[in-house]
């Protein structure tokens, strides 16, 4: 595909012009409105001009694996958001871990000029991570897909792309618009921070407007009247490569305007917004004290408690409203649920569910001759003369089926004690459906994502509020302050395990039904590696129990994290850093 689009570059190039000219004065005729009518008009034209000087560039054959698997990388992109998000969370929360926040405290003028510098350090640290990052990712995907040559035009790759220049400085270019893009995501997450200052706030904003803005930049069409909200999306501002592939236009009142150099200038103009307007809260906002004197009515009862699991319960579950995080994470687990069901059975899985029920049970030679009986009753009725097409259709389900049910029994055979099962919601559950796997995989990280908040706030509101010096009393009171966090934390994680994924269990064995469940595991395919003769229900258990303690890998890494950066946020970005990123690349693969 890649040679024809070399060879035939320049009849392509040559069809785009000519299809300009031919439809150049045809939106007179049209029913179009004048600014419409000018901006068809503008874009023809201007896509005319710009595709005739490229008329005498010569692309060659170059491999395009690579470019293709380095442009718009997503990898690449979580990573670095990732490592900005940290760089803000650490630059604006470094006076309070080192105990500096006086210098925070001066006059309005001497705030905003320490906003100003706080901001000229993030703009350096977003430059250097895009140039680290990008630069890493040529040199990772490069070592899988080697670049012959740099100097080749990009047309050789990019067959539509409208810039006259070779791949060296297409690159050059995708990396200035991708620190453009980074730098407006940097100043967002500066101003945010400036403007809430508290972690479930700036945790909740960010992770809601993100969803949303995939959301609407993944559902709507282009030829939608709500394309705006696609078109101009901030996430359509970081896919460079989707701007560079190709000459675009947007309607500017009238005009057309190249979408390379309108989102170009969008992201600079709002990265200056953004930083400007963080560094105005910055310079009007005050610290309060660490420990407050003011006490309301319930900070006075909580003083009274005298049992130190209930005063730690309240801690963190109201005073550090974690009650909030678990309600909304219960939202997105009840989003999430998705029991796999009886829909979008293929007529070959009907028959095969049908043959199934009459032999399901333990594994004996009956299943061999019922499946060979069968198969002779197909081949019978495959052989009738004036066979329609829609009963062949059928004989080949029914045929297929069969070949479905031998391979299964061939199987079987080799596994003393096994069972026939046909339970498509053991396979689920089990792991062996793909595309569950992959909603699991989606569940999975919201689920860390929250248990990363509500563990780390679990122990932040100690450092919070100056109460970390009670910790340093006896050893036996330490133990007994660890011990509570600990028993804490295992309740959340139970109450997270319940709500992400008991709905889908009961509600998979509810359509699926569970006859068969203490079955030998080896009695699905897939599980074939298991040792011993477990059953299905302890298959289940241990997966599930396997679930739950990865949850409580999380909470004592989040704790550990915590009492070594004293920085709710910066921890927080830590934990979804190390659990999240592997997930994602296990989705995206």
């Amino acid at each position: 595909m890649q040679l024809i689009r070399v060879t035939g570059y320049q009849d392509q190039i040559s069809a785009i012009v000519q299809n300009a000219d031919a439809h150049l004065g045809r939106p007179e005729t049209g029913s179009y409105g004048p600014m419409e009518r000018s901006f068809m008009e503008s874009r023809l034209r201007k896509t005319r001009e710009i595709y005739q000087g490229l008329m005498d560039v010569e692309p060659v054959f170059y491999p395009s694996r690579g470019i293709r698997a380095f442009v718009d990388n997503p990898v690449t992109d979580c990573c670095c958001l990732f490592i900005l998000l940290l760089a803000v969370f650490q630059i604006l929360t470094a006076e309070r871990q080192n105990e500096l926040i006086i210098l925070s405290k001066t006059t309005c003028r001497g705030r905003r000029a320490h906003g100003i510098v706080k901001a000229l350090a993030l703009g350096i640290v977003c430059a250097f991570v895009t140039v680290l990052l990008i630069t890493e990712s040529i040199l990772v995907i490069g070592s899988i897909y080697p670049f012959l040559s740099l100097m080749h035009p990009i047309q050789s790759v990019f067959s539509y792309c409208a810039l006259r220049v070779n791949i060296l400085g297409y690159l050059c270019i995708y990396m200035v618009i991708k620190m453009l893009f980074y730098l407006l995501c940097t100043a967002v997450f500066y101003f945010v921070c400036c403007l809430l200052r508290k972690v479930i706030p700036i945790f909740l904003i960010l992770a809601g407007t993100t969803g949303l803005l995939l959301y609407l930049y993944m559902s709507i069409s282009e030829n939608s009247y709500l394309a705006p909200l696609k078109t101009m999306n901030p996430i359509a501002f970081g896919r460079a490569g989707a701007l560079l592939e190709r000459y675009q236009c947007v309607n500017v009142f009238g005009i057309a305007v190249n979408k390379l150099i309108l989102y170009a200038g969008i992201c600079g103009v709002l990265a200056l917004l953004f930083f400007a307007a963080a560094v105005k809260v910055f310079a009007l906002s005050y610290e309060k004290n660490i420990v407050s004197d003011r006490r309301s009515f319930f900070d006075r009862k909580k003083r009274w408690s005298v049992g130190l699991i209930r005063h730690e319960c309240y801690k963190t579950f109201i005073s550090q409203k974690i009650i909030y995080v678990l309600i909304f994470a219960g939202f997105f687990a009840w989003l999430l649920y998705t029991p796999f069901g009886w829909n979008g059975l293929s007529l070959s899985e009907v028959f095969y569910y049908r043959y199934s029920e009459a032999v399901k049970g333990a594994y004996t030679d009956e299943i061999d001759e019922f499946i060979r009986q069968n198969r002779e009753t197909v081949y019978t009725g495959m052989t009738q003369p004036g066979l329609e097409e829609g009963q062949l259709i059928t004989y080949n389900a029914m045929l297929e089926a069969l070949t479905w049910m031998s391979e299964y029994a061939a199987y079987l055979s080799d596994h003393e004690d096994s069972y026939y099962i046909y339970n498509q919601g053991y396979t689920a559950l089990t792991g062996g459906n793909g595309v569950v796997n992959r909603q699991n995989i989606m569940t999975s990280i919201v689920m860390y994502a929250f248990a990363a908040v509500c563990f780390v706030l679990t122990v932040s509101i100690d450092y919070q509020h100056g109460e970390n010096r009670l910790i340093h009393s006896t050893v036996k009171g330490r133990r007994a302050y660890i011990g509570s966090k600990m028993l804490i934390g295992m309740l959340i994680a139970a109450v997270l395990l319940c709500m992400f994924w008991l709905p889908q269990l009961v509600g998979t064995l509810r359509l699926w039904g569970t006859e068969f469940i203490f079955a030998p595991a080896y009695s699905l395919q897939h599980l074939d590696g298991i040792w011993g003769g477990i059953s299905i229900f302890t298959y289940l258990c241990l997966k599930y129990m396997g679930k739950y303690m990865m949850l409580l890998g999380v909470m004592v890494f989040s704790y550990l994290l915590e009492r070594k950066v004293k920085s709710s946020v910066t921890a927080i970005v830590w934990v979804c850093a190390v659990v999240e990123i592997p997930l994602v690349v296990m989705l995206l693969n």
